[in-house]
């Protein structure tokens, strides 16, 4: 009797340490993955210029609006979220030099800036485009000018015409506006106007005398000037022609 409640002893012992030891395991494994649970807020994007050192903060301050994570979106600004937090800003691409809490992009693209700090991840999107865009228009041989209000088109073949639109476009000075970048994209427009080669491939386009919504330039007014002024006549010509 002595040998077999020894025996049942040592059988309970090793079957209390085995459960023991999984219990604790799991309890260990819980701690791990509760401490590793790091929250992630992805930003929809932003608009950028190359060549320009911005601040992080300010970037921040203006990104209001929906953040991603894993457990649904929030609605602040990106300010509020990293407030009083320590946060290490970095970017795995070359062409985007991330110096303490600024960064500048070395060229267009699209970037990943990411922010790191004690429980929670922090990833932007930035669209960088020129700070000072220039258009080829040697191959431009016509103009298509579209009129914002009624949708109606008339099509510019003059070499006269379509040389001194060109060479007007050719010599503003086009600069990203980051203030109209944040405000975004208005809907409304006077004249779109696209550049084509004689094989018909379109070389460019503008519109409100501008490439895109995000930048400005001293000859807004006399590009508008002439686009009107070359619509206008041609809508003349086609009247009299009827």
């Amino acid at each position: 009797m002595g040998k077999r409640n020894q025996k049942k002893a040592v059988a309970l012992i090793l079957v209390l340490g085995i459960t023991f030891s999984l219990l604790n395991g799991t309890v260990t494994s819980a701690k791990k993955s509760k401490a590793k649970k790091v929250t992630t807020y992805k930003c929809s994007g932003v608009i950028l210029a190359d060549g320009v050192k911005y601040k992080i903060s300010q970037i921040a301050k203006d990104l209001k609006g929906g953040y991603w994570t894993d457990q649904g979106s929030v609605y602040y600004s990106l300010s509020k979220l990293i407030k009083n937090k320590k946060v290490k800003w970095t970017s795995s691409d070359k062409n985007l030099k991330v110096k303490g809490t600024s960064f500048t992009a070395k060229k267009p693209g699209t970037y990943k800036l990411t922010g790191k700090a004690k429980k929670e991840k922090y990833k932007l999107t930035l669209k960088v485009v020129s700070n000072k865009p220039k258009a080829d228009l040697s191959k431009v041989t016509y103009l298509e000018i579209r009129d914002g209000g009624d949708g109606s088109s008339v099509t510019i073949k003059d070499p006269d015409a379509v040389r001194n639109f060109c060479a007007m476009v050719g010599a503003a000075d086009y600069t990203f506006d980051y203030k109209r970048a944040q405000k975004g994209h208005k809907v409304g427009w006077n004249y779109g106007v696209k550049f084509f080669a004689a094989d018909g491939e379109e070389q460019y386009s503008i519109t409100n005398a501008i490439p895109e919504y995000y930048y400005i330039t001293s000859k807004y007014g006399e590009i508008h000037a002439y686009t009107a002024q070359l619509f206008n006549q041609k809508k003349e010509a086609q009247k009299i022609a009827k």
